[in-house]
């Protein structure tokens, strides 16, 4: 088995309370852990949508969930995508 790529996101535009990480996708599956905006994540699905939010599935460490698209940004250089930042601040902490 090859190891896992680095991780090419990062949890971003959560102002700092981050975001929880669900079993499912949806507000109301059980939360795993909350993750720290700045946090490296690694992709592992295509967005779905569901109750009228993007969820993605993600790996962080031994952890993995799904959280709202919105606060899943692509790591460039070091730095969040300016479009993710700016995002609605409606489905942050799902």
């Amino acid at each position: 088995m090859s190891p896992s790529p680095p991780p090419t996101y990062v949890i971003v535009a959560t102002d700092g309370v981050g975001v929880n990480v669900r079993t499912g996708p949806s507000t109301s599956a059980p939360a795993i852990t909350t993750l720290a905006e700045g946090t490296l994540v690694e992709v592992l699905e295509d967005p779905v949508a569901v109750e009228g939010r993007s969820w993605r599935r993600i790996r962080s460490g031994d952890r993995e969930g799904w959280v709202v698209s919105v606060v899943v940004g692509q790591r460039r250089g070091g730095l969040q995508d300016p479009a993710v930042r700016a995002a609605s601040s409606d489905n942050r902490r799902a």
